[in-house]
């Protein structure tokens, strides 16, 4: 799949296109605006939905990506939207189509039709920090079948671009240096931190380090043990750890055992076990997303968690959650 996506990445330079970053970027980063006929998106919704509307469980599921479509005559009122996803079939005569096949060099296109490719992508074509995603084939079936084949593949191409950007964005301006060094001086381990979190928490004796953020409240925590070999950290050790921090440092808190999704990683550099469900406080009558990994550092021996979780009733929670894991991705051990 890398060989493919090499592939498509250098073919979009074929593209015939006016692209002039004339606007700024503006919209909502959880909207992809497809541009499709209404037929053609009809037919492949379900498989379109399936790879970019997920869910991440929150008390109330939330979406990663919203699809929002529109007739291929309107796309020039969303020439500033961030995600931008156009799909035509090259066998039709409808405004999508006849849109792709105006921008498409005469050999992209015969790829195309021929199979070899069926996704194109531009950055930047009409403003600042944008992502556009061409979707084609010759037909529709075709075109179903790729999207089934490649779910994951299109999903990152528009989930690694918006965490890029907003990594960008958090740290453009400014950062809390000196508390990253400080980390690393005192304990061997340090991360990036976004300038509105404060060390919340510490308990060097404990190896428990937590930074937090107010408006809505949302946090991060470092645990770690010293360990002389590097045994798989198990799902019932990671729960068991998790809910042991629960009591000890969050007032009872602990995860919902029915709501988890484990999944083995590549975190940081370190291969991971990550596992990502909901926390609550019964006392409290509390609750929200969290997100956790558990890895081995051979160089130091020690395992960490390393645990993100969010705390805003009423609001959405997928972009504090993409916050919060750009942060604990910035980690790094000495």
């Amino acid at each position: 799949m890398r060989k493919y996506l090499t592939a498509v990445i250098s073919l979009m330079w074929g593209l015939i296109i006016a692209c002039q970053r004339e606007t700024p970027r503006s919209g909502n980063e959880k909207e992809i605006i497809v541009i499709a006929d209404s037929l053609d998106y009809a037919f492949l919704q379900g498989e379109l939905s399936r790879t970019f509307e997920r869910e991440i469980p929150t008390p109330w599921p939330e979406k990663i990506f919203e699809l929002k479509p529109i007739p291929a005559g309107k796309m020039e009122n969303y020439f500033n939207h961030p995600q931008l996803l156009l799909i035509g079939i090259l066998d039709s005569a409808s405004p999508a189509a006849s849109r792709i096949k105006s921008m498409l060099a005469p050999d992209v296109a015969e790829r195309i039709r021929t199979g070899q490719n069926y996704v194109l992508q531009k950055d930047d074509p009409w403003a600042e920090d944008q992502r556009l995603l061409v979707l084609c084939a010759a037909q529709r079936d075709t075109l179903k079948q790729r999207i089934i084949s490649h779910r994951d593949e299109l999903f990152a191409l528009f989930d690694q671009f918006v965490t890029e950007r907003m990594q960008k964005e958090m740290y453009s301006q400014f950062e809390r240096k000196e508390l990253t060094k400080t980390l690393l001086e005192k304990y061997g381990w340090t991360l990036r931190i976004q300038h509105d979190y404060h060390l919340y928490k510490e308990f060097p004796q404990e190896n428990f380090v937590m930074l937090r953020r107010s408006w809505p409240e949302r946090w991060l925590f470092v645990s770690w043990e010293k360990l002389n070999n590097s045994k798989q950290i198990s799902r019932d050790e990671i729960m068991a750890w998790r809910n042991q921090i629960g009591r000890r440092f969050y007032e009872n808190d602990k995860i919902v055992d029915n709501e988890l999704a484990f999944h083995q990683v590549d975190f940081a550099g370190f291969r991971a076990l990550e596992v990502q469900g909901l926390w609550e406080n019964e006392n409290k009558v509390a609750g929200g997303p969290f997100k956790a990994w558990a890895f081995y550092d051979e160089s130091t021996q020690r395992v960490f968690l390393i645990d993100i979780a969010v705390f805003a009733p009423g609001k959405e929670k997928v972009k504090f959650l993409r916050q919060l894991e750009i942060m604990a991705r910035t980690f790094e051990t000495r």
